[in-house]
C-alpha cells in the first residue's frame, strides 16, 4: 500500500508545478476551469496526504547485528537481549584471552579490570607499555647498554635510553669497573630474546653515531633500561635534555644506592667514581695513565677545553666536579679558556655535571 502512496507523492510535484506556471494545462485534464490558488490547495493538499500514508503505512525499519540476526526497533525487550548477548561473547572472548596471555587475579579468577586489559590486550592495535605490539630479536649483546635487534630483516644498533654502563669496548679506555658484569647481564637477559621498541620524542631517532634510541621491554614485560638501573648493573644517564622516563630512573638509581647492589656495593668499586657519570663514561679517565703533557693556563685563564672520547668539546669550571682530575693536552686540541664566552665562542660546552 505504501507504494501506491509514494507513486501519487511523487506524481503530485511535476503535476503542481505545471499547474502554478499555467493552470490551464491542468484545467483541460480535468476538463474544468481551475486557478493557481485551486490548482495549490488541490494538488499540495494531496501530496500533504500522501505523504502522511506513507509514513503511516511503511514497515518497520530492521538492522541486522553483527551475527546477521534480523532485530526490530520497535522490539525493545529483543533488542535489549541481544546487547547482552554481546557483551557475554566479549566477555568469553576477554577470558580466553586472558587465559593465553597469564592474566589472573585472587584467588585464580578475573577481576573487571584484569578482563578488560586481556580483551584489550589481544585484540587492540596499540600496545599500552611500549607504545607498538610487534616484537624484534636481539641478535647481539655489544655491552650493557648498546645492543642489534634485527628489524625488518636487517640488523640495526641501538643505544638505550636513560641509562650508562662502565666501558668494556671503548679500544681507547681499559675495561671499566663492572662493566663486564653488566655485559654479561644484558647477555643473559636480552639475546635471542623478542622485545618491544619504545620511542622518546624528547631525544630523537637517533643518537650521533646513527644508532637508534630505544626504550627496550622483553616480551615478557621486562623493563630493561629501568632493570639494570634498578639492580646495579647501569646508573642512569641524561645526555642533554630530560626524557621520559627521567625521574623514574633516578628513583631506581637511588633504590640501588640504598641497597648497595651491583656496582654500587661496599668495595667493589673504590677507584671508580659512581657519583659523576657522565665524566667516568663519556670522558677520558686515566687508571693507567699515559705520559700526558699538563700544559700551563696563562694567567688568569683557568677553564679547561677538553675533548672526550667521543670527541665532545666540553669545558670546566673550577666549580665543576672533575675540575681537579680534567687534564688539558694542548697536543690533542684541548685548551685554556680565559672566560666562559672564550670557550663557547670556540665550540666548546659545558660539561654536564658542572
Amino acid at each position: 500500500m505504501d507504494t501506491l502512496f509514494i507513486l501519487i507523492f511523487f506524481f503530485s510535484i511535476p503535476t503542481l508545478i505545471i499547474g502554478l506556471l499555467d493552470p490551464r494545462i491542468i484545467s483541460k485534464l480535468v476538463k474544468k476551469e481551475l486557478t493557481r490558488k485551486t490548482v495549490s490547495l488541490s494538488i499540495g493538499g494531496l501530496m500533504f496526504f500522501s505523504f502522511f500514508m506513507i509514513g503511516l503505512t511503511a514497515e518497520p525499519i530492521t538492522y541486522n547485528d553483527f551475527e546477521n540476526k534480523t532485530v526490530t526497533i520497535t522490539d525493545n525487550e529483543t533488542q535489549k537481549k541481544e546487547n547482552l548477548d554481546d557483551d557475554n561473547i566479549i566477555q568469553n572472548e576477554a577470558n580466553n584471552n586472558s587465559e593465553e596471555q597469564g592474566v589472573v587475579g585472587i584467588g585464580g579468577e578475573l577481576d573487571k579490570t584484569q578482563v578488560e586489559e586481556a580483551f584489550y590486550q589481544g585484540n587492540d592495535e596499540e600496545e599500552k607499555v611500549s607504545g607498538a605490539t610487534e616484537v624484534f630479536l636481539v641478535t647481539n649483546v655489544v655491552d650493557g647498554d648498546t645492543i642489534d635487534v634485527n628489524i625488518n630483516g636487517t640488523s640495526q644498533r641501538l643505544r638505550l635510553i636513560g641509562l650508562d654502563t662502565p666501558e668494556t669496548k671503548d679500544p681507547r679506555k681499559p675495561v671499566q669497573c663492572f662493566g663486564q658484569e653488566a655485559s654479561d647481564q644484558a647477555v643473559k637477559l636480552l639475546l635471542n630474546k623478542k622485545v618491544r621498541l619504545e620511542t622518546d620524542p624528547t631525544q630523537g631517532e637517533l643518537d650521533k653515531y646513527n644508532r637508534l634510541l630505544r626504550y627496550v621491554i622483553r616480551e615478557d614485560g621486562l623493563f630493561f633500561n629501568k632493570w639494570m638501573i634498578q639492580n646495579g648493573y647501569a646508573h642512569e644517564y641524561t645526555y642533554d635534555t630530560p626524557y621520559k622516563y627521567q625521574q623514574e630512573f633516578k628513583g631506581a638509581e637511588k633504590d640501588a644506592q640504598n641497597n648497595k647492589l651491583g656496582l654500587w656495593a661496599d668495595n667493589v668499586c673504590d677507584n671508580f667514581n659512581l657519583q659523576e657519570t657522565e665524566d667516568v663514561i663519556e670522558e677520558p679517565v686515566i687508571t693507567q695513565e699515559p705520559v700526558v703533557i699538563q700544559t700551563q693556563p696563562a694567567e688568569g685563564c683557568v677553564i679547561k677545553g677538553n675533548i672526550s672520547s667521543d670527541d665532545r668539546k666540553l669545558y670546566h669550571t673550577p666549580d665543576c666536579p672533575s675540575y681537579s682530575r680534567t687534564k688539558i693536552d694542548e697536543t690533542k686540541g684541548e685548551k685554556w679558556f680565559c672566560t666562559q664566552q672564550e670557550a663557547v665562542g670556540a665550540g666548546w660546552t659545558m660539561a654536564g655535571n658542572c
